[in-house]
């Protein structure tokens, strides 16, 4: 294995999309926005998820998820909204909403 981070990541990632069960999730994994592909043309798995991941319990850890479905979601680095669960909460009809980035960590 390699000593680089990003590739021992994306080697990470590549493993856990491969066996997913469904080739319809790989497919839609693959589908994915990459914003990273430049930056890391040799680590397409990491830029996939590193531009689609999502925060998980407030980041104070840093732990971070990829939802396929959820991901999405428009991103912005100036966001217009965060996730937060309100039984009686409604978003304005016609509004775009964006989720903030995060880091992706495994």
């Amino acid at each position: 294995m390699t000593d680089d981070p990003i590739k021992q990541q994306n080697s990470i990632v590549e493993s856990l999309i491969q066996n997913l069960p469904d080739p319809a999730q790989r497919d839609t994994f693959h589908a994915l926005a990459s914003s990273f592909s430049v930056l890391y043309p040799d680590c397409p798995y990491y830029s996939i998820a590193t531009t689609n991941e999502v925060a998980l319990s407030g980041e104070q850890d840093g732990s971070s998820g990829l939802f396929l479905r959820w991901s999405r979601f428009n991103h912005a680095c100036a966001p217009s909204a965060y996730w937060a669960w309100h039984d009686d909460h409604t978003s304005p009809k016609g509004r775009e909403a964006y989720s903030r980035y995060t880091r992706f960590a495994i």
